[in-house]
């Protein structure tokens, strides 16, 4: 255990130095806030014993959290899953800073494999859903209007995982806006080589037939999760917290030699 943990941290600062050989001070600083994102999740790995190699990142957007978690876990493959046409160039630049390493995924994840309509705001496209928005998102988040929808193709976690090589440990990190279940729905045989899931959970929920966090919390219990901690939050109009990151670690990898 010593022997990896010392490997992991060399790893990092190889890591953390070809990045800024790359450009990477100049195109995208941690800064205060990015540094506590960047110890939360060392400290996740540290705390739990985890070796991260694999990321599936739903709900990527832009990319503002590829160098994050490639920084974060030197040893994985980031693959990030995003349907917003809209998104798709940035996201690819941003994948291009780290080669081999991120792999852009033009595709929803959900429950079935076809097309779906997702919802997308024109002011803020980091809070687009296979939801429709709910009452309480004009309350909790004004600025987030101008709805639309845009047609994508959707796939399921299981369906996309056959065949491929997925290295332990697996993170999956789901940033899908109460559209939660249905890629959890999509990959229960996935799910067994999950370790590590940070999602993000409702305090209030602001999509129609969305999740709240007790409900996400029984849900990944279910599944064999424990929780981890909170990450990060997200406040609403009064200041009050309405959403919240939250991790959720397995102790063993169900079902996998």
């Amino acid at each position: 255990m010593l022997t990896r943990r010392i490997t992991a941290g060399v790893l990092r600062r190889v890591s953390d130095l070809a990045y800024r050989a790359h450009g990477g001070r100049s195109t995208w600083r941690l800064g205060v806030h990015g540094t506590r994102q960047l110890d939360a999740l060392r400290d996740l790995e540290h705390r739990f014993g985890l070796h991260v190699r694999t990321v599936l990142y739903v709900g990527a957007n832009r990319g503002q959290e590829v160098d994050l978690l490639c920084l974060a876990f030197p040893e994985a493959v980031v693959h990030c899953f995003e349907p917003q046409s809209e998104c798709q160039d940035d996201l690819r630049v941003v994948a291009a800073r780290w080669p081999g390493r991120v792999e852009v995924h033009a595709v929803a994840l959900s429950d079935s494999v076809g097309e779906a309509t997702l919802r997308r705001p024109s002011s803020h496209d980091q809070a687009a859903s296979l939801l429709e928005p709910g009452s309480e998102m004009a309350v909790q988040f004004p600025h987030v209007n101008g709805w639309a929808g845009e047609v994508v193709r959707t796939d399921t976690l299981d369906r996309w995982a056959a065949g491929r090589t997925l290295s332990d440990d697996v993170l999956l990190k789901m940033d899908v806006q109460g559209a939660e279940p249905l890629v959890l729905d999509g990959g229960s045989e996935t799910l067994r080589r999950v370790r590590l899931v940070i999602s993000e959970l409702a305090v209030v929920p602001t999509y129609d037939a969305a999740p709240d966090m007790h409900t996400m919390f029984d849900r990944l219990g279910g599944l064999g999760f424990r929780y981890g901690g909170e990450l990060e939050q997200v406040r609403g109009q009064d200041v009050t917290v309405v959403e919240f990151d939250g991790a959720f670690v397995r102790s063993q990898v169900s079902g996998v030699v």
